[in-house]
């Protein structure tokens, strides 16, 4: 039977995965959907230096989520790999 700490470990590696899959997703859809597509309807192409400061941001985002969920993806195996003193 697996162990709480187990299930636990496996629960934060599986959202670790998960958060750096929408870390890394999330720059192209603020950059497309509130950058690109909004500001060159609306103002022409001229707002694609505007549409910078989203994908400013949405990069920081990214960066901070990546490394967050790198972090927890990384104890997370150290903590599955090692052997629990009861279950060799």
């Amino acid at each position: 039977m697996i162990s709480f700490r187990r299930l636990v470990e496996w629960q934060v590696l599986v959202a670790g995965w998960i958060f750096l899959a929408v870390s890394l997703f999330f720059p192209i859809y603020v950059f497309w959907i509130f950058g690109f597509e909004k500001g060159t309807v609306r103002n022409g192409a001229g707002a694609v230096m505007g549409s910078m400061s989203y994908l400013a941001f949405s990069l920081i985002i990214s960066v901070l989520g990546g490394s967050i969920s790198g972090l927890a993806i990384y104890f997370a195996r150290k903590a599955i790999k090692r052997k629990e003193p009861g279950n060799n």
